[in-house]
């Protein structure tokens, strides 16, 4: 705890309230810019406590500091000064809370609770960057990949396209986008996908299938694909996911193996 106050004997005041709460902590005192922003840096409190008037530092001063150095540290404003405008003030600037003299009793819950406030906003803040992070890992893949990644809604309607679908199929993805996935591809394979979808949604787990979807020089193209549900919390299919690959050479390939096998066996 940074205590911001230039009365020694307040100072104790404040220290001797909280260990009468059993609070366990280590403090500094404080009572010039100078010293404040110093320890600020070296001391790295959890928390500061500010008397509002000070004659070298007063607590708006001290939370323009703090704003101004970019420390995301609880600030609670501890005053003898009942002036309800000068607390107001406080607060819009960032404090989180204001405790008078007289009502030293509701500090320690004060400390306790703009630390686990803070701690929320903290968590709250890492997971919100891992989300980030995840989902520009994720753009990255979807958009260098060769394969062909589309997510749809429950009714087959693409949601997302992979910018791999102009290079496998010579369509932008902008031009599938709200087109149903059953109007893409090779008649003959409608009822193997929907059976392989089905079987994803029953056993939740990914299911592998071939299809044609046909390329804009009317050509079909054969992909190999795996698809899966993304199900919510409560177990409910939001999304499915399909990940394709062209393995239409590959067949072709195998094709010409299998034709020139049945040549020789035939001679």
């Amino acid at each position: 705890i940074l205590i911001l106050e230039d009365d020694a004997n307040e100072a104790d005041l404040i220290i001797r309230e909280l260990h009468k709460a059993k609070i366990v902590f280590s403090s500094k005192r404080v009572f010039s810019k100078k010293a404040f922003l110093k320890e600020l840096i070296d001391y790295n409190p959890d928390i500061v406590l500010g008397d509002y008037a000070l004659p070298q530092l007063n607590a708006l001063d001290a939370l323009r500091m703090l704003k101004q150095h970019k420390f995301d540290i609880p600030f609670i404003l501890v005053t003898g000064t009942p002036i309800e405008e000068l607390a107001v003030t406080c607060l819009k600037e960032g404090a989180d809370d204001y405790i008078l003299r007289s009502s030293l009793k509701r500090l320690p819950m004060a400390i306790l609770n703009s630390l686990k406030k803070k701690e929320t906003e903290w968590e709250k803040e890492s997971s919100e960057k891992a989300y980030r992070l995840n989902q520009e890992q994720y753009r990255l893949i979807a958009e260098n990949t060769k394969d062909l990644i589309s997510l749809l809604n429950l009714e087959g309607d693409f949601l997302y396209i992979s910018p791999s679908l102009k290079e496998l199929l010579g369509y932008d993805p902008e031009e599938w986008m709200g087109s149903n996935i059953f109007t893409q591809i090779h008649s003959r394979d409608k009822v193997k996908v929907k059976n392989a979808f089905e079987q994803a949604l029953s056993t939740k787990q990914s299911q592998p299938f071939e299809f044609r979807y046909k390329h804009q020089n009317n050509e079909w193209k054969i992909f190999e694909s795996m698809g899966s549900w993304v199900f919510d919390e409560n177990g409910k299919p939001q999304k499915a996911v399909i990940v394709s690959r062209d393995i239409t050479e590959r067949k072709r390939d195998e094709e010409q193996i299998r034709l020139l096998s049945r040549a020789v066996q035939s001679v």
